[in-house]
């Protein structure tokens, strides 16, 4: 962790700056703006020129965003954070500096992955410019770990009332969750003629649920009832020419087909789809 002591080499640091919109940048927090004020802020602390630092940028990026590594579709990132991250994670990098730190998260989920499993992980330095936050000294240390213990305390808290909530709904027999083969979401003209239900029958799907579970009860495998859907040229859930293990079993084995619904913990209750038996 350095200091502004540090004499055995030139800290390294990293400045993160970010805008999302037009209107951010009017309201005097521009790049350039985010760019000088962690500039100043690195000289009164270690000194001009006695510092190395990178530049991060994301110009046009929400701050609800969060890493590369947390999107499997490699898309809905922030990139320069990530870039940022991964030197943090690599020892690049001594502190971080930003001039506010809503330009670094604006969630409690992306601010407790950051705090724990970066900045107070790596020991690495984080700086805010206008919060006066600066866990490069001892005080500022103590304080990252509070915040970093309390962001995922409140990451616990939203999460539990969201579990809770989900059981709450589901028990009423509301379907939540990706729409199970076999089945489909209502239309917008269904639910104007008073379709109240969370799903309704997908009939040429539902087909193939009764051909698959027919074959199961005949005595047929996994493999064989793949090669025979294969054959019939069905597409599986996901769109692909094959099925997979997975996406049979769950098929065949789906309580949403005897019309109940799944709550947690191994409890079913009738869904709202009930009487569509």
């Amino acid at each position: 962790m350095p200091t502004a002591n540090h004499q055995s080499r030139k800290p390294k640091i990293a400045i993160y700056r970010r805008v999302s919109t037009a209107r951010q940048a009017e309201e005097g927090i521009s790049l350039d703006v985010q760019l000088q004020a962690c500039l100043d802020e690195a000289d009164r602390m270690y000194g001009r020129g006695l510092y190395d630092y990178r530049d991060f940028c994301d110009d046009g990026y929400s701050g609800s965003l969060g890493l590369r590594s947390q999107d499997a579709r490699k898309t809905a990132h922030r990139p320069a954070l990530s870039d940022m991250m991964q030197a943090v994670a690599e020892g690049e990098i001594d502190a971080v500096f930003v001039y506010r730190l809503d330009r670094l998260f604006r969630s409690v989920p992306l601010a407790a992955h950051l705090l724990n499993d970066y900045f107070h992980k790596y020991q690495v330095g984080l700086v805010s410019v206008q919060e006066r936050i600066d866990t490069t000294a001892a005080a500022g240390r103590a304080l990252l770990y509070v915040m970093a213990v309390m962001a995922q305390f409140f990451l616990d808290i939203m999460s539990e009332n969201i579990a809770a909530a989900l059981r709450r709904v589901r028990s009423q027999g509301r379907f939540l969750g990706v729409t199970p083969y076999g089945w489909r979401r209502p239309t917008e003209e269904e639910k104007q003629r008073g379709v109240t239900a969370s799903l309704v029958r997908n009939d040429e799907q539902g087909r193939w649920v009764v051909q698959m579970k027919d074959w199961y009860l005949a005595g047929w495998g996994i493999r064989r009832i793949a090669q025979a859907l294969h054959d019939a040229g069905v597409p599986s859930p996901e769109g692909q020419e094959w099925w997979t293990f997975g996406s049979i079993r769950d098929t065949i084995l789906n309580p949403v087909h005897a019309g109940l619904n799944r709550v947690g913990d191994g409890k079913l209750v009738p869904g709202d789809w009930w009487d569509q038996r």
